[in-house]
């Protein structure tokens, strides 16, 4: 005997879309018309009927995968009698794989795009995009920032979608600490001839006093290093040599002492003496800020001056003083 045919199901899809990506959930509704209490439901996908363990009105695939794909009916069975309802309209439902594909700088997806947007991650962290789009850009790399990245897209009108993680694309970022060698003064790139690591300053005025710092540019590109830390340089004027003499006159008498002292218009912890007798250099074997004659005679007779000599960097030297001009006289007895 053939079962009654009597109701009519409706299938209806609860989400608002046909197009479901893999990992999705999709429930299904097969309503009757009518009392359904006494009813259980049958259910098909591409005309061939899905075995499952529970009758009820929904069917529900938690974690849909390509093999989902394919237009779904549903039917109702009386309980107590072999009384089906006609076959409901069909739904088709395509499930879609969203896979990445290997690119340097696009994170792309195969197939349309449009409604996708992107997460980053480096090393296995997920890192904040600097903008929308499939492209993430550091503008200014540093060590930090070396990692294995990797990307995924998000629908955007459905975030619990998320397509599969693309490969990994290792990126090592290197570099050195730059010595300070002075490319820049007062943040004003310095014209040089040469591209070396050293920039020499011959001879320094004090127009040469600031703040310097330098980096790197690869030579074949654009890239530039990070800038170096500034090293404050201040150039002061040299040092006046004061020459006095200690006793209250010039003419001296033979056999009398003489001593002259040389004064600098700074700290002269740090410096040396020479000494100078008509524009000779006066051997001594001392370096101090005194120079004695103890007994003197006509031939020590002639023009005095001096100067300093910053005692770690011998080249350093301060001004010449004023030249003293000292007249060893002979004794007269009446």
């Amino acid at each position: 005997m053939q079962p009654l045919v009597i109701k009519i199901a409706l299938l209806t899809l609860e989400s608002n879309w046909t197009e479901i990506f893999t990992t999705e959930s999709v429930t299904l509704r097969c309503g009757l018309q009518g009392d359904s209490a006494e009813w259980e439901y049958k259910w098909y996908r591409d005309q061939k009927e899905i075995q499952r363990y529970e009758t009820g009105h929904k069917y529900r695939i938690l974690s849909v995968t390509r093999s989902d794909t394919g237009q779904y009916t549903c039917r109702g069975q009386y309980r107590r009698r072999r009384v089906l309802s006609e076959m409901s309209n069909d739904i088709s439902i395509t499930v879609s794989g969203r896979m990445f594909y290997e690119s340097l700088q696009v994170c792309g997806l195969q197939g349309d795009s449009a409604q996708w947007e992107y997460k980053w991650y480096r090393d296995g962290q997920e890192i904040p995009p600097y903008g929308p789009g499939d492209k993430y850009t550091i503008t200014k790399a540093t060590l930090s920032d070396s990692g294995g990245y990797t990307c995924r897209g998000q629908y955007r009108g459905r975030r619990r979608v998320l397509c599969e993680m693309s490969n990994d694309l290792p990126i090592k970022i290197s570099g050195r600490k730059v010595l300070c060698t002075s490319t820049w003064h007062n943040q004003q790139e310095i014209p040089k001839y040469e591209a070396g690591d050293k920039y020499r300053i011959l001879s320094v005025t004090r127009s040469d006093t600031g703040q310097y710092t330098c980096r790197g540019q690869h030579r074949n590109r654009t890239v530039f290093s990070e800038m170096s830390d500034d090293i404050s340089i201040t150039v002061s004027a040299l040092p006046k040599a004061v020459l006095t003499l200690e006793s209250g006159w010039t003419e001296i008498f033979i056999t009398e002492n003489v001593t002259l002292r040389c004064d600098l218009q700074v700290g002269s912890a740090e410096w040396e003496y020479k000494w100078y007798k008509n524009n000779q250099e006066i051997l001594k074997s001392g370096a101090g800020h005194q120079h004695t004659i103890l007994s003197a005679n006509p031939s020590d007779t002639g023009g005095y001056a001096c100067r300093g000599q910053y005692r770690r960097r011998t080249h350093v030297s301060s001004e010449m003083s004023s030249t003293l001009q000292i007249n060893i006289a002979g004794r007269f007895f009446s």
